[in-house]
């Protein structure tokens, strides 16, 4: 059992996209608007004690995540004459082109980020005179990320410029990838509004797997923020697939009201009963019999079956565990 876990368009006018997208149809609507699941044919019993949403989770979503105006103009060249720029792009360029493995691993472990930090403009012509391939993928992917620390709007403008579609969706990934690890909420808005923005088909593939990995991060570090923006997303498998990751954390400390959310908020198909089985896990693992009891209201099914292997395998796996391992 697993935990719930292109046509192209020119450069100038996927760059004008995305700075559009990001700047006024990114951001997560305020409040909470809970959406009815559609008639579902087996309906998952919604306990008691959770009936409602808690008045925890009814929080409006956060504030803007483009606060100002932020350039999504390339970083001017500065002192074309400086040295050790110079030496960078030399040492780089060797080291790029050596035999040695070692060689290859300095240039991009070492002095590819020192040249970006010094003179980002000097990193960019480096990275246009590279033939495609792997190397050039790695390396934008550093970029993407380090860029993206000093200014996450400015990378994600630059990600809209690349014409390669693998490397595209390198920058665009990583660079959320990125700010995630500090704000995820900021990286969940900017991936939601370059996906569902129409600025690249290429984006889907994978795209809502990336999604529910930021999602999750999210809800780890403000659930109730990241419930409110889950709710509000557009009925549909997207919107339960982000809703599962929700519950998925909050099954790990209150299974009861994990249960709650996705019986009162998903719609029948596959997600939900995907969350319902991994609730149903966390929940077993604190407290057998009322995971079991939990099961044994459901209506006859596939999923009452599926429920019920995976308690029967629970038991079995809890026998054989001792306490506290």
């Amino acid at each position: 059992m697993k935990p719930f876990v292109p046509v192209l368009v020119t450069s100038a006018a996927i760059t004008v996209a995305a700075a559009w997208l990001w700047k006024g149809a990114g951001h997560p609507p305020s409040g909470a608007t809970n959406v009815a699941p559609p008639a579902a044919r087996e309906t998952m019993p919604l306990p008691a004690s959770v009936a409602q949403p808690r008045e925890a989770d009814k929080v409006a979503t956060p504030p803007s995540t483009a606060e100002g105006s932020r350039s999504y103009l390339l970083p001017s060249r500065g002192n074309a004459a400086d040295d050790f720029v110079s030496r960078l792009v030399q040492a780089m360029e060797a080291a790029l082109g050596s035999s040695d493995f070692r060689d290859q691993q300095r240039a991009q472990t070492e002095l590819w980020p020192q040249l970006i930090a010094r003179d980002r403009t000097a990193a960019l012509a480096l990275l246009g005179r590279l033939p495609s391939g792997s190397v050039r993928e790695d390396l934008t992917r550093i970029l993407a990320r380090e860029w993206a620390v000093a200014d996450f709007a400015g990378a994600i403008g630059w990600a809209a410029t690349l014409v390669n579609p693998s490397e595209r969706k390198i920058a665009f990934q990583n660079a959320c990838l990125q700010v995630g690890e500090t704000n995820p909420a900021e990286a969940v808005v900017a991936w939601d509004s370059i996906r569902t923005g129409g600025i690249d088909p290429v984006l889907d593939e994978g795209g809502d797997l990336l999604l529910g990995n930021l999602l999750q991060g999210w809800a780890e570090k403000d659930f109730a923020a990241s419930l409110a923006w889950a709710r509000d997303r557009p009925a549909g498998e997207r919107r339960d697939q982000a809703l599962a990751r929700v519950a998925f954390v909050l099954a790990k400390t209150a299974p009861a009201e994990a249960a709650g959310l996705i019986s009162s908020q998903m719609g029948e198909g596959p997600s939900q009963t995907e969350a319902a089985i991994s609730v149903l896990h966390q929940w077993a693992l604190r407290d057998l019999p009322a995971a079991t009891a939990w099961v044994d209201r459901f209506p006859n099914g596939p999923l009452a079956a599926r429920a019920r292997n995976e308690l029967t395998g629970m038991a079995q796996y809890l026998q054989t565990t001792p306490a506290g391992k």
